[in-house]
C-alpha cells in the first residue's frame, strides 16, 4: 500500500487558494481575474478532495478539477460530491507528470503542500503545467517549504529519518517518531539551540500523526530558497506576483531598521523578499504566480479596493462615542489592539466588527461612513489610504466574493449541506463560508446535522435532548450532567453565536 493510502494527508480546506482570496489579491495588483463564481480552478495533488469539495459545494456557477495519484485518497472526496450531488467537479486519478492539455485552460491553477514533497522533475513540470494550462489573465499558487527557517525543521526531520526503521510500518514509523521527539524534549541545555529544538518539538506535540509522517517522514522534502524558486518558475515562462499572505511582503512588518536596511540592499521585488526570508527565518511560502507577459500594477493604490469586499474579526475594545480626537481601540483576534482617532476610520472599524464574517463591499462601506459623517471626497480618499494600509498589514482581509454568511442567529438558522454532511458523518472539524475548517464538539454536530432552515433554535436544543437520550452525546455543567431544557436550550444559544461568529451559518 502506498503512503497517502495508508495515513491519508490532513484533509484541510486552504482558505488562500479559494478564488475569492487568489483574485481579490489579484485585483489588488493590476490583474483582472475571473470572479470567483463563473471560473475555473485545477488543483495539482487534491489529496482527499476536501478544499475542491468546499469550494465546489460553494460556488455552483464555477467549474473545479482535482489530480491526485492515489485513488484511495480521493474516495473520501467522490463520496462527498455524490452525497451533495455536485456536478461542478472532477476527480481525477492521474500522475501529475501525466497532466496535459485534454484538461483544459484554468483560471487558476493551486498546488498546495506538493512542490517540496516531490524529485525535481517533477517540480519542473508542475511549473510547466501553470505555463501550459494558465489563462492569460490567471493566478497560480504553490506553496513549498523554504530555507533558511526550514534549516531549523530540517533537523529533526534528518535526526528522525536515521533512527526511525524505513522499513517498519507507517504506524510504528509514527511511534518510534513520537518516542524519539519525547527524547528530545528532555533534552536539558538551556543555550538557545536547545530553546529552538523545545519549541519545534513542542509544535509537534500539537500537529497530526499525519502531518508528522509526511512532512518529517516522507521519503521526499526539499526547502528550497525564494529565489531559486522565483528563478525556476521565470525559467517556466512565469513571473512572481506575490505571496498569498501579502502582509508578509512589507519590511516594516520587522522595524524600520529592518525595513530601511533591506531597502538599501534590494535591488527589486525578488531580493526584498529574500531578504525579509533571511530576516524572519521564513519556513514555508505560498507564492502566486501569472504568466511572464503580463503586465502587474506593483504600487498599491486604494482605487483598486472597490469591487472588492473588506472583512476583519474585530471587536470593539472602548466603545466608539463618536467625538472627532477621541481614541477608538478595537481587539483583533490574537489579543493585539489596533487604535485610531480618525472618526471616519472608527466609524469602518466598527461596521466591520458588526458585520464580520460576511465583511461588505469597499464601496458599501465608503457610502456607509459618508453618510454617518458627512465625509467629503478629500476625507473619503484618506479613508481608502488607511483601509489599505490594514490590508498591507494583514489586519483587514479582501475578498472578491461576497460569502452568503451571517453573525446574525435566525429564528430557524440554517448551515449549508456541506456542513450537515460533515456534522452527520460525526467528524472533527466542519468547513465554513470563509473556507476553513472549524473544530466541532458533539453538541455541535447535533445542532449543525439539523440545521437545514427547517427548525427552530428551540427545536435544535430538543435535538440535543434527543442525542443526550440515545447515549451520542453528554452534557456536564462544573463537573455534572446536565440535560434539562432550559440549560440546553442556553448552550445552543452560546454554541450558535459561536458558529455565527466562524462562519457557519447562511445568511437568509
Amino acid at each position: 500500500m502506498n503512503p497517502y493510502d495508508e495515513i491519508p494527508y490532513d484533509d484541510l480546506p486552504v482558505p488562500e487558494t479559494h478564488p475569492g482570496h487568489l483574485g481579490a489579491v489579484a485585483a489588488l495588483l493590476g490583474l483582472s481575474p475571473a470572479p470567483p463564481e463563473r471560473c475555473r480552478l485545477l488543483e495539482l495533488g487534491c489529496g482527499l478532495g476536501a478544499n475542491l469539495v468546499g469550494m465546489a459545494a460553494a460556488l455552483p456557477g464555477s467549474a473545479f478539477v482535482g489530480v491526485d495519484a492515489f485513488s484511495g485518497q480521493l474516495a473520501r472526496g467522490r463520496a462527498d460530491m455524490a452525497a451533495l450531488g455536485l456536478r461542478n467537479i472532477n476527480l481525477h486519478v492521474m500522475d501529475i507528470l501525466d497532466v496535459d492539455e485534454r484538461l483544459g485552460v484554468f483560471d487558476y491553477i493551486v498546488c498546495h503542500g506538493v512542490y517540496s514533497w516531490v524529485a525535481p522533475a517533477l517540480q519542473e513540470k508542475i511549473l510547466c503545467i501553470c505555463r501550459a494550462l494558465l489563462a492569460r489573465g490567471g493566478l497560480a499558487y504553490i506553496s513549498y517549504n523554504t530555507l533558511p527557517g526550514w534549516h531549523l525543521r530540517g533537523m529533526l526531520r534528518d535526526v528522525l529519518l536515521r533512527e526511525v526503521p524505513a522499513e517498519a510500518t507507517s504506524t510504528a514509523r509514527i511511534a518510534a517518531a513520537r518516542e524519539m521527539l519525547a527524547l528530545l524534549a528532555r533534552a536539558p541545555g538551556q543555550d538557545g539551540a536547545h530553546a529552538l529544538l523545545r519549541e519545534e518539538v513542542r509544535l509537534l506535540d500539537r500537529m497530526s500523526d499525519q502531518y508528522l509522517f509526511h512532512e518529517h517522514l516522507a521519503a521526499e522534502n526539499r526547502a528550497l530558497y525564494f529565489r531559486d524558486f522565483a528563478r525556476a518558475a521565470s525559467r517556466a515562462g512565469l513571473s512572481y506576483v506575490a505571496d498569498a499572505h501579502l502582509a508578509t511582503m512589507m519590511p516594516d512588518r520587522l522595524g524600520d531598521a529592518v525595513a530601511r536596511e533591506v531597502a538599501r540592499r534590494s535591488r527589486g521585488l525578488l531580493d526584498t523578499e529574500q531578504l525579509l526570508d533571511y530576516v524572519d527565518l521564513r519556513f514555508f511560502r505560498r507564492s502566486l504566480l501569472c504568466h511572464r507577459e503580463v503586465q502587474l500594477e506593483r504600487k498599491l493604490t486604494w482605487r483598486r479596493l472597490e469591487g472588492l469586499w473588506l472583512r476583519a474579526a474585530l471587536s470593539p475594545a472602548r466603545a466608539p462615542d463618536g467625538q472627532r480626537g477621541h481614541e477608538a481601540s478595537f481587539l483583533l483576534p490574537r489579543g493585539a489592539e489596533l487604535t485610531t482617532t480618525s472618526l471616519l476610520l472608527e466609524a469602518a472599524l466598527a461596521r466591520l466588527a458588526e458585520s464580520y464574517p460576511a465583511g461588505v463591499r469597499f464601496e458599501a462601506l465608503c457610502h456607509e461612513v459618508r453618510s454617518l459623517t458627512g465625509a467629503g471626497d478629500e476625507a473619503l480618499e484618506a479613508l481608502g489610504r488607511n483601509l489599505l494600509g490594514l490590508v498591507a498589514r494583514g489586519e483587514v482581509e479582501i475578498d472578491a466574493w461576497a460569502r452568503p454568511c451571517t453573525a446574525v442567529v435566525a429564528p430557524r438558522p440554517a448551515t449549508t449541506a456541506l456542513a450537515r454532511l460533515e456534522a452527520a458523518g460525526g467528524r472533527e472539524g466542519c468547513t465554513t463560508l470563509l473556507h476553513d475548517r472549524v473544530a466541532v464538539d458533539a453538541f455541535d454536530r447535533a445542532l449543525l446535522a439539523r440545521m437545514d432552515g427547517s427548525r427552530s433554535r428551540e427545536a435544535l436544543a430538543a435535538g440535543a435532548a434527543e442525542e443526550i437520550a440515545a447515549a451520542r452525546l453528554t452534557v456536564e455543567v462544573d463537573g455534572k450532567p446536565r440535560h434539562e431544557p432550559a440549560v440546553l436550550q442556553e448552550i445552543t444559544e452560546q454554541k450558535l453565536t459561536r458558529l455565527a461568529r466562524r462562519g457557519l451559518l447562511l445568511a437568509g
